[in-house]
């Protein structure tokens, strides 16, 4: 996978699931433990994670659904 497309897919991960993340954290813990920089850490993680996984199991991405 190149460079570019990893950095694309963490930018619209920041920009729509952080986001989206933070609402539904405010929601489950209340507005003081749910904090916007946690979100975003999570939504770049589960990027470099899936991508990471997808790199190291290609054969497995078909049986997840991608």
């Amino acid at each position: 996978m190149e460079w570019t497309s990893l950095v694309i897919q963490i930018i619209v991960a920041a920009v729509v699931l952080a986001p989206v993340l933070w609402i539904v954290g405010k929601w489950l813990v209340g507005k003081d433990k749910a904090k916007f920089t946690d979100s975003l850490w999570i939504a770049i993680l589960g990027v470099v994670i899936a991508v990471g996984v997808g790199a190291v199991l290609p054969w497995w991405v078909h049986y997840l659904g991608h």
